[in-house]
């Protein structure tokens, strides 16, 4: 009470005076020590204001971060994705729950995280993976790689490992942020598909064996024909005493005979031994890719089958406007292109055309190459139009078809040739195109 006396004192004696500056200057000297009480008293319950409410908002951040920080470790359990931080200046790596209970590691303080990740990472990928870290960090970029994680059990994880590195200015690098991701599920999936794949490529293979067979048989009939009626003529003569051996003119005669025969069975037997030759060279798996000029492949491709279709009157038309050569898998391209011709084929049988006609056609178009295989047969069923590239489709008779040409042919063109295939009818029949990016353009982009 007696400071609060004292300043009403002091302001009532300020303006009774009114020189304020003198009132001050003596307020100052004089009562000091009542002025400073009096301004904490005044200030004090401002102070004990802020603080309770910078407190409160304190409490209310924490319980947000922890909240959010839960949230975070649901999600990335539920995605299957755990995080990691290492800070390179410190040499300390920080797990996220998600990654602890990826790698089936327990949470202890004192482990060496390092360690315990590498370990858990299967041996046949450690290099490869810390080749990507160094150099991600020489080059200051990101990288992403898949690998394995050998489990306590023998077992194998698939992870997908991201990472991005923060440097300072003068390119050290200062910290390490990355995800893990359990990929298991869809890596499994894709192996089985791709074995699936593989299973059903040589199903096919085998389907187009029986076709290439009947191919060769095609081929040999008419030298293997003549090779019988040289031998029937030779035995004919001998039998009927043709010539008369006992006479020097008879003799030459028969040895000028045989030697034809002989010379016209010797180029039949090389006509069925290239007939081997060309197919074997078929089978051939292609294991490099090389830059071939497509219209080559085409002819090779219709002379395997010109037999098989003369032998049907089915003619074969070219139209070719484009001389295009590009990287491919020769054989397998080859494969796709018999079998649509030979489909073609199937259908100008079943359907009984008069006058069966396949034509063949390449060309450019803007950046891509095409090649237009189109027939007289009548078209596809259009319900059937949408699901022929399916795996076992087939529009030929049941018996007749495996439905599995098509979906090779389709996984070759795409997988192999970053190409496209499709379908389509026209007024008379069937046309398969297919599209080839232009190799020329898609590199200078």
């Amino acid at each position: 009470m007696k400071y609060i006396f004292t300043a009403l004192f002091l302001f009532t004696s300020l303006e009774a005076s009114g020189d304020l500056f003198t009132h001050l200057h003596t307020i100052y000297s004089n009562h000091l020590p009542e002025l400073l009480f009096l301004t904490f008293i005044i200030i004090l319950p401002f102070i004990l204001i802020v603080y309770f409410i910078l407190n409160k908002k304190n409490e209310q951040l924490k319980i947000k971060v922890a909240e959010a920080v839960c949230d975070l470790e649901k999600a990335q359990s539920i995605a299957k994705i755990g995080s990691w931080i290492y800070d390179l200046k410190k040499n300390k790596l920080r797990w996220s729950q998600e990654t602890y209970s990826m790698f089936e590691v327990s949470q202890n303080e004192n482990d060496n995280l390092y360690e315990k990740f590498i370990n858990r990472v299967h041996p046949d990928d450690r290099n490869e993976l810390e080749d990507a870290y160094s150099t991600s960090l020489k080059n200051k970029t990101g990288y992403s790689l898949e690998h394995r994680l050998l489990m306590d059990d023998g077992s194998i994880r698939y992870v997908l490992e991201n990472c991005i590195t923060a440097f300072e200015e003068d390119g050290i690098p200062i910290v390490s942020h990355g995800t893990v991701q359990d990929v298991t599920d869809a890596t499994l999936i894709k192996m089985e598909i791709k074995e699936k794949d593989a299973y059903m490529f040589q199903q096919a293979r085998l389907a187009q064996m029986g076709e290439m067979l009947s191919m060769i048989a095609h081929q040999w009939r008419q030298p293997l024909g003549a090779i019988a009626a040289n031998t029937i003529s030779m035995q004919t003569a001998i039998e009927l005493e043709k010539y008369d051996l006992a006479e020097d003119k008879g003799r030459e005669e028969f040895l000028k005979y045989l030697n034809t025969k002989m010379d016209k069975t010797t180029l039949n037997l090389q006509d069925l031994s290239q007939t081997i030759t060309n197919f074997s060279n078929f089978y051939k798996p292609d294991k490099k890719f090389q830059i071939v000029e497509v219209t080559e492949v085409l002819l090779k491709a219709y002379t395997l089958v010109f037999d098989s279709l003369d032998s049907y009157n089915i003619k074969v038309e070219f139209d070719l406007e484009s001389q295009y050569e590009f990287r491919m898998h020769e054989n397998e391209f080859m494969q796709v292109i018999l079998n649509i011709i030979n489909n073609a084929k199937d259908q100008l049988i079943q359907n009984d055309i008069e006058k069966p006609i396949i034509n063949i056609a390449t060309y450019m178009e803007d950046d891509a190459f095409f090649i237009n295989i189109s027939d007289n047969a009548g078209g596809i069923k259009e319900e059937s139009l949408d699901k022929i590239f399916d795996p076992y489709c087939s529009t030929k008779l049941e018996k007749n078809g495996t439905g599995l040409g098509l979906y090779m042919s389709k996984v070759i063109i795409k997988d192999y040739h970053n190409g496209d295939i499709y379908a389509r009818n026209s007024e008379s029949g069937a046309i398969f195109t297919i599209k080839i990016k232009n190799e020329q353009e898609e590199n200078a982009n």
